[in-house]
């Protein structure tokens, strides 16, 4: 099997976020069930990866807060705080 084969699946698949996107909308794709979601700086090149392992990483660091939603979910957070 050719990587040429792989490329029509890989790009529907293909989740990407400006880099200088809120750490909550990345939160939001991979809640969605992406796996990864690929970081693209202002002229659309690759600048990185962001997987659910580093959310919650840089979650654990902040001492941001979160608001509930009327069903009592987290809605938006802050990161102040951050190391």
């Amino acid at each position: 099997m050719f990587v040429e084969r792989l490329l029509p699946t890989a790009r529907s698949r293909l989740v990407t976020l400006a880099d200088d996107a809120p750490l909550v909308e990345a939160a939001k794709l991979l809640h969605a069930g992406t796996d990864l979601v690929v970081v693209c700086g202002s002229a659309g090149l690759f600048a990185g990866v962001i997987t659910r392992t580093d959310i919650v990483s840089q979650i654990s660091r902040c001492q941001g807060h979160a608001t509930l939603s009327s069903a009592g979910r987290a809605t938006w957070f802050t990161t102040s705080g951050c190391e």
